[in-house]
């Protein structure tokens, strides 16, 4: 049985039967043994990520102001290698 969590977390499949990495608004990678589940977006000039790691028992939200998507993207790919390695 599936809950919530488990239909919002399974990626698709495109018509021709390739996979990609996205499922119902959040995308979804596996890096090495570890699940990565992201979800990031946008609004005026303010951008915001928040990313979960499930098998770390880790999440957390990266903000960052005007003209900040690459910010975002930066800050949020340090946090995710800090802690995978840990």
């Amino acid at each position: 049985m599936f809950g919530i969590s488990d239909v919002l977390h399974t990626t698709g499949r495109l018509d021709d039967g390739s996979p990609f990495d996205y499922a119902r608004g959040v995308r979804v990678i596996d890096r090495g043994s570890d699940r990565i589940q992201s979800h990031g977006g946008s609004w005026g000039e303010t951008a915001a990520k928040l990313v979960r790691l499930p098998d770390r028992g880790a999440s957390f939200a990266s903000l960052a102001p005007a003209g900040g998507a690459e910010a975002v993207m930066a800050l949020s790919s340090s946090l995710e290698d800090a802690l995978l390695a840990g």
